[in-house]
């Protein structure tokens, strides 16, 4: 009897031949927390295109995969990329902007984070447009005078925005964003309640708000966290330089089971400095 010994097949990655050694070595090597620091021109998104696909390429399902982009056009690229190297359909992948990826779980938890699931989402002028009426409606018994010097609608935006992104108290959010306003801590609050009950009663959130509430979801609700952190063996950050504060902390929770987090970013660039 003839006796045939079939061996594994050796896995190739020739792939990687498109990369030079730099960003192949960052897509080798990169594991646990790793950045990977990359000035315009030097591939950084084909760094991140083929770190998916090098880990596709390794048994990981893409469905433990999230990507998170600063833009939607940034994850539509990096996504149709790895999909034209591995061949392979990603759509059980989440990728999106942070913004995407929070709403997508406030769905996901809609009870838990006390929304409805059916929300809608403001843009920047609606908010605007809300924060004038609660401000209008805070204001309505006051002088002409008093109305003047308080805070129009669109610095108020700014300063609860600041204050929800990087989850400082009111007071520090006055102090960086416009200090003249020191004096009207009080009343300040008492808008931004307005603006928040407004909200509630219209069921709607403003992009800050994706943001706080998921990161309030994983902060209150700890099997929650653990349950999605589970999932995610990888976590690919893109633009890391202009992610704020309560963005990373998403990022640091989603992270805490399996810690393999790979951010990319030109800390020349940020938007933020």
């Amino acid at each position: 009897m003839k006796e045939y010994r079939i061996r594994p097949r050796e896995k190739t990655f020739d792939f990687l031949n498109d990369l030079d050694e730099e960003q192949k070595k960052a897509v080798l090597e990169s594991s646990g927390r790793s950045i990977v620091v990359a000035g315009p021109g030097s591939g950084k998104t084909r760094v991140i295109t083929y770190k998916i696909a090098y880990l596709i390429s390794q048994g990981v399902d893409p469905s433990r995969i999230l990507l998170v982009t600063f833009t939607r056009a940034a994850a539509r690229e990096m996504i149709e990329r790895a999909k034209s190297v591995t061949g392979r359909e990603l759509s059980e992948m989440l990728a999106g902007t942070f913004h995407h990826v929070c709403n997508f779980f406030l769905r996901k938890y809609a009870s838990y984070a006390k929304l409805e699931r059916n929300y809608s989402i403001l843009d920047r002028e609606d908010a605007e447009s809300l924060m004038r009426h609660a401000r209008s409606k805070y204001l309505e018994s006051r002088t002409k005078e008093e109305k003047k010097f308080f805070p129009q609608p669109s610095v108020l935006l700014d300063i609860y925005s600041y204050m929800k992104n990087t989850l400082k108290s009111l007071k520090e959010s006055v102090i960086v964003k416009n200090p003249r306003y020191l004096d009207h801590l009080d009343e300040i609050e008492k808008v931004f309640e307005l603006y928040e009950e407004e909200k509630r009663s219209q069921n709607v959130v403003d992009y800050d708000d994706l943001l706080f509430l998921a990161y309030r979801l994983f902060e209150e609700h700890p099997k929650i966290r653990d349950h999605e952190a589970e999932r995610f063996l990888w976590i690919l950050v893109d633009e890391f330089q202009d992610t704020n504060y309560v963005q990373y902390k998403i990022v640091e929770h989603l992270a805490s089971k399996h810690g393999n987090v790979v951010v990319v970013g030109d800390d020349a660039q940020s938007i933020y400095s």
